[in-house]
C-alpha cells in the first residue's frame, strides 16, 4: 500500500504518471463499459476510471464497488476536458490498471454529501461518518493550520510553551467544576480546570516572563452554539506589561491572523468603548459594530415635558429607549413586527412601539391609529430632536433599566438583519474596557465582573474599602462583529491587595487559605506586575471559518446537554 500521492494533489502535471491512491468511494457511477469512481483522502478528491476496453479483470472487479469502500488503486493520470455550465474545464483522471478493496462499508445511517442536511442527533451519533465529508474535513484542516500559526507566532515572540495540570483544587472560578474521585483519598476530589488561571500566574513568578498554552478548559455549565463543557483556550500571559501593551501585542497577533487565513487587513489600532458606553449605545457589551444604529435614551427628554399619555405609561423607574433607523431601503413586514412583540414578552418589557414615518403620518395620529403612548405633541418633539424624514423608522422601548437596553439591544441586532443594515463581508474589532470591578446580585453581596484575580485600576485603589461597587477593573474584552473572541486583565500581584478583594467578596479567611492559600503565600515572594489574556480557540475558528454554531469546528463535540452521543457519555457507574 505505498501512496505515491494524495488525491487532492492529482494535478496536470501527473498527467503520464503512474500513481498509487489510497481511500473512499465518494460516488461512483456505472457507464457501459466504464466504471467511474470519485475517490477522497483527507485533501481532496480525484476521478478514477476503471475501462473494460483497459483491463478487463478491472472493470468486473469496479462492478462490485459500493460507496464508501476503503481501496487502493493505481494507474496512469491523463488529462480529460469536460464542459460545465457552458464553460470548458481542463481536468485529470486516473486510469485504473489495479484494484485492491481493503475493507467494504455498509450502506451509510448518515448523507455525509450535505444533499441532505442530517438532524443534529445523527451528526453526533454518526461523528467518525459526518467527518468524512470534504467540508468538515476542510474545516479541521484548516484548524489545525491556524494552531501551527499560533505555535509558530508565539515561538517568535519569545513565548514559552508550558502545559498547566487539568486536575486541580476547586476554586471559585464562575461556572461550576467537574469533579474528579480520588482513588487513593477517599471523599476526596480533584476539579477539572476551568482555566489555567492561577498556574499561569505561578508562572509569572517563577520568571518565565511570557508563558503561553493551547489549553484544554472544562466548565459545567449548560452549552449554546457558541459554548461547550469542554473547550479550548489559547492561554497567555506576560511580565512587566501594562494593559495597553498587551492589547497592542494582541492587536498584532489578530491582525497577522486574519491577513494570513482571510486575506484581510484588519486596521493597526482597534477603537476601544467603555462598558459603560457600550450597554448604554448598544445594549450589549458584545456589540457588532457593522450595524450603525445607536440606541439613545430618551426618558429625560420626555420626561422635562411631561406628556400626559407617556406619564401614564412610564414610571419613575422605567426609562424609554429610542432607535432611530435613518430611510433603510428594506422595509419590515407584519412578521417582523410580531416577532419584536415576542422578544419584548421574553423580556418583560412594558411598552414597544414602531412607527414608520410618513406623509400621512400626522393624520394616522389624529385619528390614534398608534395604540399607546405617542401622540401628535410627543411626535413632533422626536422629529425636531432626532430630524425624521419620510421613510424613517422609530422604535421605542419602556421598562426598567436593567431589562429594555438589553431587550433595545436585542432589536437593534434584528432590525440590522431584517432590514439589510447590519454590512456583510467586513470584519469590525473593538475593544471594551473599563468594566466594573463587581455586580451587585440580587441579594446585595457582590461578584467580579471577570475573576477575582483581575486588579482595580491603580487609580481606583482607594475606592475598594469606602465604594467597591464605584471600582473600575483594568481589565479587556476583544469583541468583532459582536462575538467576544477573548478577555484578559491585569493581574493582582500584591498580597494586600488580593487579601481586600477576598474580603469585599465575603470569603471566609479558611477559604481563602484552602483554594488560594499557595498563591497568597507566592505573592509573598517579589512577584512581578504581570497581564494576560486568554482566547476561546473554538469561537476564533466557528467567526473565521464562517459557521454558526461551534460544534461544526470541534471533531467530537457535546450535545447541549454536555452528553457524547457516539461512546454514550456519561457512563453509568456500578458495583
Amino acid at each position: 500500500m505505498l501512496r505515491t500521492c494524495f488525491c487532492g494533489e492529482i494535478n496536470s502535471s501527473h498527467v503520464g504518471n503512474s500513481v498509487t491512491i489510497l481511500g473512499w468511494i465518494y460516488d461512483l457511477r456505472f457507464l457501459k463499459n466504464l466504471t467511474f469512481l470519485n475517490i477522497r483522502d483527507r485533501t481532496g478528491t480525484v476521478q478514477a476510471v476503471c475501462s473494460k476496453e483497459v483491463s478487463p479483470s478491472i472493470f468486473l472487479q469496479s462492478l462490485e464497488l459500493q460507496q464508501e469502500f476503503c481501496i487502493t488503486a493505481s494507474g496512469v493520470v491523463q488529462g480529460r476536458i469536460r464542459k460545465t455550465k457552458g464553460y470548458i474545464k481542463k481536468d485529470v483522471e486516473v486510469i485504473v490498471v489495479s484494484l485492491n478493496i481493503l475493507n467494504t462499508s455498509k450502506a451509510l445511517p448518515i448523507d455525509i454529501s450535505f444533499r441532505q442536511i442530517p438532524s443534529e442527533k445523527i451528526q453526533l451519533k454518526y461523528r467518525y461518518l459526518y467527518l468524512r465529508n470534504p467540508d468538515i474535513t476542510r474545516i479541521l484542516v484548516r484548524r489545525s493550520e491556524i494552531t501551527y500559526f499560533i505555535h509558530e507566532f508565539m515561538n517568535k515572540n519569545g513565548f514559552i510553551n508550558i502545559e498547566t495540570p487539568y486536575l486541580s483544587n476547586l476554586t471559585d472560578g464562575g461556572a461550576k467544576d467537574f469533579l474528579v474521585p480520588s482513588r487513593i483519598k477517599n471523599n476526596r476530589y480533584y476539579a477539572l480546570s476551568q482555566s489555567p488561571q492561577m498556574f499561569k500566574q505561578m508562572l509569572m513568578i517563577s520568571g518565565f516572563e511570557r508563558y503561553y498554552q493551547i489549553a484544554r478548559c472544562f466548565r459545567n455549565e449548560d452549552s449554546r452554539s457558541n459554548r461547550q463543557p469542554e473547550f479550548t483556550q489559547l492561554d497567555i500571559e506576560m511580565s512587566f506589561i501594562s494593559s495597553k501593551q498587551i492589547r497592542r501585542f494582541i492587536e498584532e497577533f489578530i491582525c497577522k491572523l486574519w491577513k494570513k487565513f482571510l486575506g484581510v487587513d484588519l486596521p493597526d489600532r482597534f477603537p476601544k468603548v467603555t462598558f459603560k458606553d457600550a450597554v448604554r449605545k448598544y445594549g450589549t457589551d458584545k456589540p457588532d459594530l457593522r450595524n450603525y444604529l445607536e440606541l439613545v435614551d430618551i426618558t429625560s427628554l420626555l420626561q422635562s415635558f411631561r406628556f400626559n399619555r407617556f406619564m401614564e405609561y412610564c414610571s419613575l423607574e422605567d426609562n424609554c429607549i429610542l432607535i432611530h433607523v435613518k430611510s433603510p431601503l428594506k422595509k419590515t413586514n407584519a412578521d417582523c413586527l410580531k416577532e419584536y412583540q415576542n422578544i419584548g414578552s421574553k423580556f418583560k418589557i412594558k411598552h414597544f412601539l414602531f412607527v414608520e414615518v410618513s406623509s400621512n403620518i400626522i393624520d394616522r395620529l389624529n385619528r390614534k391609529i398608534f395604540h399607546g403612548f405617542l401622540d401628535m405633541d410627543m411626535f413632533r418633539l422626536l422629529s425636531s430632536t432626532f430630524h425624521l424624514k419620510d421613510g424613517d423608522m422609530i422604535c421605542i422601548g419602556i421598562g426598567k433599566k436593567s431589562l429594555v437596553n438589553r431587550f433595545m439591544g436585542n432589536i437593534r441586532l434584528k432590525i440590522g438583519e431584517d432590514l439589510n443594515i447590519t454590512k456583510k463581508n467586513i470584519w469590525k474589532p473593538v475593544w471594551i474596557v473599563d468594566f466594573p470591578m463587581f455586580k451587585k446580585e440580587e441579594s446585595g453581596s457582590l461578584k467580579p465582573t471577570h475573576h477575582v484575580f483581575t486588579s482595580p485600576k491603580s487609580c481606583d485603589l482607594s475606592k475598594l474599602r469606602s465604594d467597591p461597587t464605584k471600582v473600575i477593573s483594568d481589565s479587556y474584552d476583544m469583541v468583532i462583529n459582536g462575538q467576544e473572541l477573548g478577555s484578559g486583565s491585569v493581574r493582582i500581584y500584591k498580597r494586600e491587595i488580593q487579601k481586600e478583594i477576598f474580603k469585599i467578596l465575603q470569603i471566609e479567611e479558611k477559604d481563602q487559605i484552602s483554594k488560594f492559600g499557595f498563591l497568597l503565600d507566592a505573592m509573598q515572594y517579589g512577584a512581578p506586575p504581570h497581564a494576560g489574556f486568554a482566547f476561546g480557540l473554538d469561537r476564533i475558528m466557528m467567526i473565521m471559518l464562517n459557521q454558526t454554531n461551534i460544534k461544526n469546528v470541534i471533531a467530537f463535540p457535546k450535545t447541549t446537554s454536555a452528553s457524547c452521543l457516539m461512546t454514550n457519555a456519561p457512563s453509568k457507574i456500578t458495583g
